[in-house]
């Protein structure tokens, strides 16, 4: 990630460090030659794939890739099975990116990572709202209010906040 934020770093530079984990070079192959990027012909190099989809595409997988152990976990406090964050999460991320792009945001990577990581707070308040989670519901059940209010009216705060 800090080398795709270095101006004097190259895709030659990030294949040297890309390269040395399968995954992630598997991921970089994939987006590139997803039809989203819609190249006419197959791209085989990992630089090649940097070149294409540049370097904020590739933080984006990074990052993608970094929090997915953790936004696999099973999360008792939200009744969120395992994966069920990451799934609802990595398709929040996708559909912004594909948005943010029709409507030619200038930072289509960013809105991808804004919304990748939009609930994160709830794997930090797990253990917390376990014990209020039925309360939180009730909350938003009985005051037609949204899940944020309920847990701003039973926490003090929300999972977006924090």
């Amino acid at each position: 990630m800090e080398l795709t934020e270095d101006p004097d770093s190259t895709a030659f530079d990030i294949n040297e460090v890309l390269s040395q984990d399968q995954n992630m070079t598997a991921q970089v192959l994939r987006m590139a030659n997803s039809i989203y990027y819609g190249y006419s012909r197959r791209i085989a190099t990992v630089t090649d794939a940097i070149i294409h989809i540049g370097f904020n595409a590739v933080r984006s997988i990074v990052l993608a890739a970094s929090v997915s152990k953790i936004l696999k976990k099973e999360l008792e406090g939200y009744s969120m099975g395992q994966g069920q964050l990451w799934v609802h999460s990595q398709c929040a991320a996708v559909f912004t990116r594909l948005l943010a792009k029709k409507v030619k945001y200038r930072s289509v990577e960013l809105a991808y990572t804004a919304t990748l990581l939009h609930d994160i707070g709830k794997l930090i308040l797990n253990s917390y709202v376990n014990e209020a989670y039925q309360d939180v519901i009730d909350t938003a059940n009985k005051g037609r209010v949204t899940f944020d209010q309920a847990e701003v009216a039973i926490l003090g705060f929300n999972h977006s906040e924090v």
